[in-house]
């Protein structure tokens, strides 16, 4: 059975993870620039939030996220993404590289306290992937993987944000 309300929720929760890597380039930038006004770090990261915006559009259409099966009152729900599902995938890689590049650029010109807070900053973005990804293969590794219900093999990870 379909669910509308599981889809928007699904759609929400994708917006917001889109927007993880542009928050923590505001986050860079206010680190390299402490006395910057916040017009400046927007300014400052406006190519990430004009990035961002296209996938959080890409998110909320059908184009993303077809629809959200929950198979019954105590199951997991199943989303069944569309094409737009590789492009926000591409996106969270590329944006994610693109971050880790210039963290580790901006934490080479770095000293003292600035130095530390990049690299507190890339401590909790390791720690955060790493549970990520620990939380989405360990079910392959496992073998308690969701299955489609037609035994195609198709895993289909499902992942908190």
């Amino acid at each position: 059975m379909a669910d509308p309300a599981a889809g928007r929720v699904t759609e929400l929760c994708s917006v917001t993870a889109a927007l993880i890597p542009t928050g923590f380039n505001i986050l860079r930038w206010s680190i390299n620039h402490p006395k910057a006004a916040w017009r400046d770090i927007f300014f400052g990261s406006r190519y990430w939030l004009l990035f961002y915006l296209p996938v959080a559009v890409i998110c909320l259409t059908k184009f993303f996220l077809q629809y959200v099966v929950i198979p019954g009152p105590d199951s997991v729900p199943k989303p069944i993404y569309g094409p737009g599902f590789l492009l926000y995938s591409g996106y969270l890689v590329v944006s994610t590289l693109i971050l880790v590049a210039a963290f580790f650029r901006h934490l080479q010109k770095a000293a003292g306290v600035q130095r530390i807070e990049l690299q507190f900053v890339l401590l909790g973005c390791a720690a955060s992937w790493a549970i990520g990804i620990t939380f989405v293969l360990m079910p392959v590794f496992t073998d308690t993987a969701v299955e489609d219900d037609e035994s195609s093999g198709e895993l289909v990870a499902v992942a908190a944000v």
